[in-house]
């Protein structure tokens, strides 16, 4: 019985983890969370065409150690064609991107597809607790 509970437990933790750091598609709504909640806000710049995307898509992103990340940022996944047309006016030559927005508005920092670790979930965790530390 005790085995029984941990595993319900485990998979509570795990469903409660994912529920909360799904990347958003609502751009104006991350920021509000954002400003809201004093968090930084992770925008995902993306393409349906793009195998790096895919690979984070699939690999990446739904691990639960970059999910407890995600959990401490506002994140939302903003498909290319979206991002340029938005309000920063960003140049996408190249996807995917990453580009981080303080709660005031402010970009923070931008990684390109060159500058993004390399497609493992404890590198992007690396990676995104660096900037968080930058930022604090």
């Amino acid at each position: 019985m005790p085995r029984r509970a941990a595993v319900f437990a485990f998979l509570l933790l795990a469903a409660a983890v994912r529920a909360g750091a799904d990347f958003g598609g609502d751009l104006a709504a991350a920021e509000a969370l954002s400003r809201e909640k004093g968090k930084l806000l992770l925008v995902y710049i993306w393409s349906p065409a793009c195998h790096v995307c895919r690979w984070l898509n699939e690999k990446v992103w739904p691990d639960p150690l970059v999910q407890g990340e995600l959990a401490l940022w506002s994140a939302v996944k903003v498909d290319s064609d979206e991002a340029v047309r938005s309000h920063y006016k960003w140049v996408v030559d190249d996807v995917p991107q990453l580009r981080v927005i303080d709660p005031e508005g402010n970009e923070f920092r931008a990684l390109k597809r060159e500058n993004l670790p390399e497609a493992k979930p404890e590198k992007m965790v690396e990676a995104l607790r660096a900037v968080r530390q930058a930022w604090d």
